[in-house]
C-alpha cells in the first residue's frame, strides 16, 4: 500500500464514518432551525395577540375616560347653570332689598325733617321761654323796687 492508497483508504473511511454524523448534524441543525422558526412564530404571535389585547384595553380605557370627562362636562354645565340661578335669584333679591332699604331711608329722611321742624318749634318755644324768664326776673325787680318805694312811703 501507497501513502496515496493510504491517504485515500483513510479519506474514505472517515468520509464513510464523518458524513453521516455531518449529515446527522446537518439534520439535527435543520430540525433545530425548524423548531427555533416555529418558537419565534409562537412568541411573534403571543407578542401580537398581548398587542392587540393591550390596545383593546387601552381603547376600553380611554373610552372610559372619554365617558368620565362627558360626564363630568355634564356636570359642570349643571353646577354652573345651578350658580347663574342662584346668580340672579341673588341679584332680584339684592335688588329688592335695597328698594326696601330706599324707601325705608326715605321714610327716615321724612320724619327727620319732622322732627326737624318740631326741634324748630321747640328751640323757638325755648327761646320765647327764656325771654318770658328774663321778663319775669325783671318785674320781680319792679315788683321789688314797688314794694320798697310803698314800704318806705
Amino acid at each position: 500500500m501507497t501513502a496515496e492508497q493510504f491517504v485515500e483508504a483513510l479519506r474514505r473511511a472517515l468520509v464513510d464514518v464523518l458524513v453521516p454524523e455531518i449529515r446527522n448534524v446537518s439534520t439535527v441543525m435543520q430540525d433545530l432551525r425548524k423548531e427555533m422558526n416555529e418558537r419565534f412564530a409562537k412568541v411573534e404571535e403571543r407578542f401580537a395577540a398581548l398587542q392587540r389585547e393591550m390596545n383593546e384595553r387601552f381603547a376600553k380605557v380611554e373610552e372610559r375616560f372619554a365617558a368620565l370627562q362627558r360626564e363630568m362636562d355634564e356636570r359642570f354645565a349643571k353646577v354652573d347653570e345651578r350658580f347663574a340661578a342662584l346668580q340672579k335669584e341673588m341679584d332680584g333679591r339684592f335688588a329688592a332689598l335695597q328698594r326696601e332699604m330706599d324707601e325705608r331711608f326715605a321714610k327716615m329722611d321724612e320724619r327727620f325733617a319732622k322732627m326737624d321742624g318740631k326741634l324748630d318749634i321747640l328751640i323757638e318755644r325755648d327761646r320765647r321761654f327764656d325771654e318770658v324768664l328774663r321778663i319775669d326776673s325783671r318785674l320781680r325787680a319792679v315788683e321789688e323796687k314797688v314794694e320798697r318805694i310803698i314800704s318806705a312811703a
